[in-house]
């Protein structure tokens, strides 16, 4: 469309409607007349009649579109609104025919003009109402699916803004979760430990500072969702000492793929709380990501005292997993995003995350 811009483009707005127009129309006449040139053995009688047909409907169109809209009709009631169309497509029609047969004279190939042969007004008269009632037709056709991607649009807004709130609602039930703890922590050793206890303090401030930046965000880079979970697990090296151990293994080509923020802090807790404490050694906690494909594979495994036996995680009765489930399906309904858990080669549990590989500008 550059030639347009250029030749067309550099006239004033009502100027490039009207070209655009009789475009249009030429168009128009050219695709319905074609049959009959064709047909008539390349007899040009029918073509330039099927031109100067559209010409004339083309400044009629505008008109009859203005009068749709000054009707004082609500869309509820397009029975009405066809009644009065009808009355309206009658003279319409009748005017096209006038203006059309006064059109025909001068050019003296066309034989059948009203003016001239009387006996062709009938039909001429009943192409136009029907050219009347497929105009109305297009009209609404494209006024309706303009509605209907319209209502599309706004569909989509509102379901997104419920996710959006849905999303913000489940991590609301994480954010107070692991502050409790920390606090917990922080009042068991603020007597007997103060340094210990600034500790802690140090580190549930910073995590209260990150949650504030991502408050509107829903999706993170994988390395600043482990700094975040660093803080976390920071927190409770403090409350269990020597008797967890930390090992992170982010393979380079996950390192900014976009993960749900606080995805990995609810796991982290399932695998202190429910491994390690079972345990009189404690153990490590690994937390690995890698690529497979078009998908990120995020591990966190424990060596502790395992799953009990029977244990689904559709039967979870635990807060954060329930919650990590919930957000991975809103998040992702159409994708490939899966979570599990399951016993760990050697004892302990593996809780995996797969989700679609998400690159910078993938944001909630």
């Amino acid at each position: 469309m550059n030639w347009y811009s250029a030749t067309v483009g550099r006239y004033p707005e009502w100027v490039q409607n009207t070209i655009l127009v009789v475009l249009l129309s030429t168009a128009f006449g050219l695709f319905t007349g074609i049959a009959d040139f064709v047909h008539g053995s390349g007899d040009i009688a029918g073509l330039l009649n099927k031109f100067l047909s559209a010409w004339i409907w083309a400044p009629m169109v505008p008109l009859i579109l203005v009068i749709d809209r000054r009707l004082p009709l609500t869309e509820k009631q397009f029975p009405l609104r066809l009644m009065v169309h009808f009355v309206l497509s009658v003279p319409w029609a009748a005017a096209h025919t006038a203006v059309l047969a006064i059109a025909e004279l001068p050019f003296k190939i066309i034989p059948f003009s009203p003016l001239l042969q009387p006996q062709y007004a009938y039909y001429y008269f009943l192409g136009d109402w029907f050219s009347y009632w497929a105009i109305f037709a297009l009209v609404f056709a494209i006024r309706y699916y303009r509605r209907y991607n319209q209502g599309q649009l706004e569909f989509e807004r509102l379901n997104n803004r419920f996710l959006q709130i849905h999303l913000d609602y489940l991590r609301m039930q994480l954010e107070p979760h692991f502050l409790s703890n920390a606090l917990n922590a922080i009042a068991s050793t603020t007597e007997t430990d103060p340094p210990l206890a600034r500790r802690i303090i140090a580190d549930l401030g910073a995590l209260l500072r990150l949650s504030h930046e991502y408050k509107d965000r829903q999706l993170i880079p994988l390395n600043e969702e482990i700094a975040v979970l660093q803080h976390y697990l920071s927190i409770q090296r403090v409350r269990f000492g020597e008797r967890i151990r930390i090992e992170i293994d982010i393979a380079p080509n996950v390192e900014n793929a976009y993960v749900p923020c606080l995805l990995l802090q609810p796991l982290a807790e399932n695998a202190i709380r429910h491994g390690l404490m079972g345990t009189s050694a404690g153990g490590t906690i690994t937390i690995s990501g890698k690529r497979c494909g078009d998908t990120v594979e995020i591990e966190l495994a424990d060596d502790g005292a395992g799953l009990p036996p029977g244990w689904k995680i559709e039967n979870s009765v635990g807060q954060g997993l329930a919650i990590t489930r919930e957000r991975l399906a809103a998040l992702f309904p159409h994708q490939a995003a899966r979570f599990t858990m399951e016993p760990r080669e050697g004892g302990g549990t593996v809780a995996r995350v797969v989700i679609p590989m998400l690159s910078s500008g993938a944001r909630l």
